[in-house]
């Protein structure tokens, strides 16, 4: 039971031994990216479940699994805001999200609700790894080039949140918005 536990939570904490470098950009169109990224972040902010994007540029988002991962996310959006403005998760630097593990978050928290924040997380970084491989796989991307996906998602990500929102800068510091 230990070693799933480590596998289910090792990833989100144990950070990759080559911190700090920039993911290489080189691998993707990144105007193109970018565009899509807004677009999809866009889309989930606004919560709207049936909107349809457009591949482009080469990058495929036509895929069921990718619609699925953003239509998923499009319902959970709200809760992940809530989640953000309360101060109990962060957007990683590597497109995910995080529970703000301390003191404050289990003094305001139940211990039904932080369970039940924890499946929150879990769905969306499963949505968001899904959204990230299968726009890579599907537009044939090389493998190298997750990196620069997650990194560009959450730019795009960070651009929206509200203040006060907590998020990792390029220096690799929690901040709030």
């Amino acid at each position: 039971m230990l070693g799933i536990t480590i596998l289910m939570y090792g990833c989100n904490t144990i950070k990759a031994p080559f911190v700090g470098l920039a993911p290489d950009l080189s691998t993707l169109p990144v105007d193109e990216m970018r565009s899509l990224a807004a677009e999809v972040e866009a889309t989930v902010k606004s919560g709207n479940r049936d909107a349809v994007l457009e591949d482009r540029g080469g990058l495929v988002v036509s895929s069921e699994e990718v619609r699925h991962a953003i239509r998923t996310r499009c319902a959970r959006s709200e809760l992940i805001r809530e989640m953000l403005d309360a101060g109990f998760i962060f957007e990683e630097d590597n497109g995910l999200v995080a529970i703000i593990r301390n003191g404050e978050y289990k003094a305001r928290t139940t211990s039904k609700e932080r369970d039940r924040h924890a499946m929150i997380v879990m769905g969306e970084n499963g949505n968001r790894w899904t959204l990230y491989e299968g726009i890579m796989k599907d537009s044939n991307l090389e493998t190298r080039s997750l990196s620069a996906i997650q990194s560009i998602f959450h730019e795009e990500r960070v651009k929206m949140m509200a203040s006060g929102q907590q998020y990792v800068d390029a220096e690799g510091n929690r901040i709030a918005r």
